[in-house]
């Protein structure tokens, strides 16, 4: 398993027998807070299995920050500072992780350069990725963002044609920045692009149509066939020394 994981499998065989001794896969319950906002990580997280809220509560506020799903990592940048974490991170469904100590993460860092340049790659992804979503928040009106964010989503699932979408709403409506009821009212402007929704789930029918929706408000950049690509595959990188 770990030597097909994009951030490991450049580490040499004698570093993924010592990972695979030190580590440890295990479930968690809905609604189980794996790290706390301010602590300082024991050990950095693989999720395997569920989607995990990221929050921040600032001047007893909370909010929402992303939405982490099966396949990334995290927390990368308190692990690699070896400091505090700036947000919380709790199950929003059942949850299956695997648990590596921080230490052996930061050890690997100091080790082995090329694991170095791919922890590097998966930081710059994610400033660039946090850049875009903030320039969007702020040219884009509600019913923009949360077309840009469907699409984002069908992106991520490589989802060619339409998705479906189970995550609380106020959640959604939290991390785009609106309230719930403006959620609904948003969803409602783009059911003749081809979204609909019931309790918890948001479908997408055709994600031609949700593309030419933002298209028509000259943001290209949203839509799926202009999405900027990814930096240097991890497997890439070697050659591109």
């Amino acid at each position: 398993m770990l030597q097909s994981l994009p951030l490991l499998k450049v580490l040499p065989e004698a570093s993924l027998v010592l990972l695979a001794e030190k580590s440890a896969i295990e479930s968690r319950p809905k609604g189980t807070v794996i790290l706390e906002q301010d602590d300082r990580p024991a050990y950095f997280f693989h999720l395997i299995d569920g989607t995990i809220e990221c929050s921040a509560t600032v001047f007893d506020v909370e909010r929402c920050v992303k939405f982490i799903h099966a396949g990334e990592f995290f927390p990368l940048n308190a692990v690699v500072l070896n400091d505090v974490t700036i947000s919380s991170y709790a199950a929003l469904s059942e949850c299956v992780v695997l648990r590596i100590p921080a230490a052996l993460i930061r050890d690997f860092l100091a080790s082995t350069p090329q694991f170095a340049l791919a922890a590097l790659h998966e930081c710059a992804n994610y400033c660039r990725d946090l850049i875009s979503e903030k320039q969007g928040a702020h040219i884009r009106n509600g019913a923009d963002r949360l077309a840009a964010w469907l699409i984002a989503e069908s992106n991520r699932r490589n989802a060619t044609s339409g998705i479906e979408i189970n995550l609380p709403k106020g959640k959604i409506a939290d991390l785009l920045g609106f309230a719930p009821e403006m959620l609904s009212r948003y969803l409602t402007m783009l059911k003749s692009s081809g979204v609909s929704s019931t309790h918890n789930t948001i479908k997408v029918d055709s994600l031609d149509r949700l593309a030419a929706f933002l298209g028509s408000h000259g943001l290209v950049n949203a839509c799926p066939s202009h999405q900027p690509e990814r930096a240097i595959p991890y497997g890439k990188i070697r050659a591109a020394r």
